[in-house]
């Protein structure tokens, strides 16, 4: 371990984790700047060091095989702090004991955690410069998750709001309170974010922070390990912790069929409730109110059964065939997988069921039933069109056989027995049963070659595949100091999408790529994303240098006429070049939007809501590395006429809506069903206040839907009208 100098780095922590050390492990360096770590199985493996606030880049994946010795070095430089301070959103109040984690992009092997003092601030340094996500839980008050941070700035203001929770009461059919019934939750935010909250996800995050508040156990270089001392005791399926937090979160209920859950945030929320003798009952949603609790009885039915059977037409039992069962009450599909006599079942199942037959990734038959307390249903799923055997040679260039080559073939016809995957034989060979009796699609994958798939109207026998190496596509990344990270990206080619990220080399190397047209995407935190178009061909491609550019971010609100905050409305970079434009982003609950990553210089923001208001185009200037703050957008009324020259629709006001008087034929509208001499009666199911006001609501946001009610000799009928046809 050396530090910024090059001198040994005494006195430094060094964190161990991987496949044979977990939790993960702390040493200390000797005077020397080494530590050692005997008898580690093999695996993968991360080493992470820090001193004081210096931090080196971890070194990982560490891959080490049985009885390898791998020496590492890490270099120590200048760290970055993270502080902040938890208060009460309400009050301002600051709160002690709040549980605050952080890690790196949302997931790491060596975690951070700790508590908030009595002031309610908190701090971490020694942290890598880049982006970090960062959890904080307080009782009585809604978690945060999933916030993204960037060490090294401003300290941070976090503040909670007020929990919800739920007291329900779990009965049967005939009023009996239901003891043991486990209880999950499914919540929308009042920004209309999903969180999935259960007696496993509470216990595990609590259990993940205990192990997380230090910065590892000391490792113990004794044992059979030199890891644990003595043998590797037997891993439990649940952590203890874990195992006490299912009986006493309040997600299982009592004898009286009570639960309690606490700690949800505002908004909405569906309860889901399982029991083994029981079918499992969802509600419909509920309103969680700040500081509240929500009273609900949840009814629990015995259900019923599905045996049934899967035949072909001729009515022979097909053994393999996936069926899927989908209830309105489970959010989750039940699978099962048919018997040698093509038999399948399932038990504890109440209401609508709708069952589904899979084969090679496609729907060949489907069912529906209805099943009461106590039932039985039969059921025969038959699947249309009897197999046949596709069989065939994948070779190279050179006519040589390509063995373990993957081949997946896929009948043409709709409804027939899906698809079938087989492996080549060493000879190239291959032999693959599929439905139908028509044509079929054939796909050969092996890694070095290029995929390759074929499409014959009819099956000749036996098939000859050719494979190809393919394109290799190099470039160099490089960036003007942007980059807080290594940069990653991907192709989308004619064979499918490719990822990649680079690490310690900013050459980028991607090698069997098929011809036609691709597209290559790149970024880096702090640098502006790249796209480019490209087209595949010949043995390499050779892109050069790809620069990646500075850039900042912009935050600011949105505001209606009145000043209030406007929720839901775009914000967009307006960009003179084609190709070169940005994701919106889309206002929250607040009004508060972020353009995380613009382009350096002067540019252009303009916001709006569905179509109908529009914000004055407001110039900002964006430096390096640097967040542009407080851009305050003021909405109003368009002012579009349907008299313009652009007008690709004339309305007038009529009894009972606007008469279309004019559309262009080439217009979205017109490609929507609307015709001359339909009366518009309401868009989005409001009655526009004249024909400017129903012209601009037509427009839309790009990437909206619009609903058009329209009156037609005297019949009304809906028309949806989407803005993406505009382009």
């Amino acid at each position: 371990m050396l530090d910024g100098a090059g001198n040994p780095a005494a006195g430094a922590s060094v964190v161990v984790s991987g496949s044979g050390i977990w939790p993960p492990r702390s040493l200390s360096t000797n005077d020397l700047g080494a530590v050692a770590l005997p008898s580690l199985p093999g695996g993968v493996y991360e080493v992470r060091a820090t001193r004081g606030t210096s931090v080196a880049e971890p070194v990982a994946p560490l891959w080490i095989e049985p009885g390898e010795t791998r020496a590492v070095t890490a270099v120590l430089g200048e760290g970055r702090t993270l502080a902040g301070m938890v208060t009460d959103a309400a009050s301002g109040r600051p709160l002690a004991g709040a549980r605050v984690a952080l890690t790196e992009d949302g997931i790491s092997t060596a975690p951070r955690a700790t508590a908030t003092a009595e002031d309610g601030r908190f701090g971490f340094e020694g942290l890598l410069a880049r982006t970090h996500t960062l959890w904080v839980r307080l009782p009585g008050y809604a978690p945060i998750e999933s916030l993204p941070v960037v060490p090294g700035g401003e300290s941070l203001a976090v503040r909670l709001d007020p929990a919800a929770s739920i007291d329900g009461t779990v009965i049967d059919a005939r009023g009996r309170a239901v003891a043991n019934a486990q209880v999950e939750v499914v919540v929308r935010d009042l920004d209309n974010r999903p969180r999935w909250v259960s007696a496993a996800s509470t216990g595990f995050q609590d259990a993940l922070f205990n192990a997380q508040s230090g910065r590892g156990a000391a490792l113990l270089p004794r044992g059979d390990l030199g890891v644990l001392a003595g043998r590797v005791p037997i891993v439990p399926v649940i952590p203890g912790s874990v195992a006490a937090a299912v009986e006493t979160a309040g997600f299982r209920t009592d004898a009286a069929g009570h639960f309690r859950v606490t700690d949800l945030p505002p908004g909405s929320a569906v309860v889901s409730v399982s029991h083994p003798g029981y079918a499992r009952a969802v509600t419909d949603p509920l309103v969680l109110v700040a500081s509240r609790a929500t009273a609900h009885e949840v009814v629990l039915h015995p259900g019923g059964a599905i045996h049934g059977r899967a035949v072909n037409d001729r009515r022979l039992p097909i053994s393999g065939v996936e069926i899927e069962l989908r209830t309105p009450t489970d959010p989750m599909p039940q699978r099962a997988l048919t018997t040698l006599d093509g038999t399948f079942h399932f038990i504890g199942i109440y209401g609508p069921a709708s069952l589904t037959a899979w084969s090679g990734g496609r729907v060949v038959a489907r069912a529906e039933a209805r099943i009461d307390d106590g039932a039985v249903v039969p059921m025969e799923l038959v699947l249309a069109g009897s197999l046949r055997r596709v069989e065939g040679r994948v070779v190279d260039e050179r006519g040589f056989p390509v063995g373990g080559a993957m081949v997946t073939v896929a009948s043409l016809d709709p409804g027939s027995a899906g698809a079938g995957t087989g492996s080549a034989a060493p000879d190239g060979t291959f032999a693959v049963s599929v439905g139908g009796r028509g044509g079929v699609s054939v796909a050969a994958r092996h890694p070095d070659f290029a995929p390759r798939e074929i499409r014959l109207a009819q099956v000749s026998q036996p098939l000859r595949i050719e494979l190809t190496r393919g394109t290799s596509l190099r470039a160099t990344v490089r960036d003007d100091g942007c980059a807080t990270e290594a940069p990653r990206g991907g192709v989308e080619s004619a064979c499918g999408p490719v990822t990649f990220a680079l690490r310690d080399s900013r050459d980028l190397a991607i090698d069997h790529l098929c011809d036609g047209r691709a597209t290559l995407r790149l970024s880096a935190p702090g640098c502006v994303p790249v796209e480019r178009e490209l087209r595949v061909a010949g043995a390499t491609i050779d892109l050069g240098s790809i620069e990646l550019r500075a850039g900042g971010s912009v935050s600011g609100e949105v505001l209606d006429e009145r000043g209030d905050p406007v929720v839901g409305a775009s914000v967009r970079v307006s960009s003179s070049a084609p190709g070169d434009e940005l994701p919106p982003s889309i206002t929250d609950r607040s009004g508060r939007f972020v353009l995380p990553t613009v382009p350096e210089g002067t540019r252009t923001l303009v916001a709006e809501h569905r179509g109908r208001l529009r914000s004055e185009p407001q110039d900002v200037r964006v430096l390096r590395g640097t967040e542009v703050r407080g851009v305050r957008l003021r909405l109003s009324q368009q002012a579009a006429s349907p008299s313009t020259p652009s007008a690709t629709i004339e309305l007038a006001r009529v009894p009972g809506g606007f008469l279309v008087g004019r559309v262009s034929a080439d217009s979205a509208e017109a490609r929507a069903g609307i015709q001359t001499g339909d009366v518009i009666a309401s868009i989005d199911g409001r009655e526009p206040r004249d024909a400017a006001d129903a012209v601009a609501r037509l427009q839309g946001v790009s990437g909206s839907v619009v609903i058009v009610d329209v009156e037609r000799d005297g019949q009304r009928r809906v028309v949806r009208l989407s803005a993406i046809e505009r382009r």
